[in-house]
């Protein structure tokens, strides 16, 4: 009978592991995981990746500051100019200096060759435009040791135009009329023009 059990149990062993049921275990493997080690491994496993998490964060919070100052920086670089820069504005500044003085040279120039071409044209329109009247009490008046001209002063004639059309100082038909101001000289006021 006993030969009869052990065939029965070969037979067994052979149809359980022909059944892939028969599992042989390697004596070096470690023991297989309980329940409590696999739900300590994925709580570990959460661990890390919120850690993970965390660390990108602060990484990206880290990118952004370091371009925050990398964009202050160069604000602030370009709110200040530099030694050649400043020189090179200075260079400037005298150049325009120089021009600005120029212009206000040619305009003096320029204003000066202006009333003297207005002089002489109101000169010379005041000669064309008629004789100076003749003057009253037949001609020439005398007054104490000089004798003159009196010449009556029309609409757009000015003091120097007018000495310059006799031949006289502005100064001098001043000094005659008793006129403290060449500006005052009006229409139909009557002037003494020595000769």
């Amino acid at each position: 009978m006993m030969k009869r059990v052990v065939s029965v149990v070969g037979l067994a062993v052979v149809a359980a592991g022909m059944c892939g049921c028969l599992v042989m275990q390697d004596p070096n493997a470690p023991a297989p995981a309980t329940q409590d080690d696999i739900r300590y491994l994925r709580a570990e496993i959460q661990r890390q990746q919120n850690h993970i998490r965390m660390l990108e964060e602060q990484l990206g919070q880290l990118n952004g500051e370091l371009a925050q100052e990398r964009y202050n920086q160069s604000s602030a670089s370009a709110g200040y100019a530099t030694t050649g820069q400043i020189a090179a504005l200075n260079e400037q500044i005298a150049a325009l200096r120089q021009q600005l003085g120029a212009v206000d040279s040619a305009r003096v120039k320029d204003r000066d060759e202006i009333m003297n071409s207005v002089s002489k044209t109101i000169a010379t329109a005041v000669k064309k435009s008629a004789p100076p009247p003749p003057p009253a009490k037949g001609g020439v008046k005398a007054t104490g040791t000089h004798s003159g001209i009196e010449h009556v002063v029309r609409s757009g004639e000015t003091l120097s135009a007018i000495a310059q059309a006799y031949g006289v100082k502005t100064s001098t038909i001043l000094e005659y009329n008793d006129i403290a101001n060449p500006a005052l000289i009006r229409v139909g006021q009557t002037l003494f023009i020595p000769q």
